[in-house]
C-alpha cells in the first residue's frame, strides 16, 4: 500500500489518519438474524369527516350534474 502511494505521488502523512479508499461491498446475505419481534398490535380503523361551506360553492363546468355526482345540491342534501 504504501510502496503504490508512493510511487503515485501522495504523500504518506496524514497527520495520524489514514486516506480514505474505496472498498468493494460484500454481497447481499440471505439470511438476516433474528431480532425479539413485538407481538402484533391490532389494527384500529377510524374514519375522519370534513366539511366547509365551500363546498356549496361546488360547480360543474359542464353542467351536467348527473356525471358529476359531487354537484352543490346532493352536497346540501347529504348533510341536511
Amino acid at each position: 500500500y504504501q510502496a503504490s502511494m508512493e510511487a503515485a505521488g501522495i504523500p504518506l502523512s496524514f497527520g495520524g489518519h489514514r486516506p480514505l479508499s474505496r472498498a468493494q461491498s460484500s454481497p447481499a446475505s440471505a439470511t438476516f438474524p433474528m431480532s425479539v419481534q413485538e407481538p402484533p398490535t391490532k389494527p384500529r380503523f377510524t374514519t375522519g369527516l370534513v366539511y366547509d361551506t365551500l363546498m356549496l360553492k361546488h360547480q360543474c363546468t359542464c353542467g351536467n350534474t348527473n356525471s358529476h355526482p359531487e354537484h352543490a345540491g346532493r352536497i346540501q342534501s347529504i348533510w341536511s
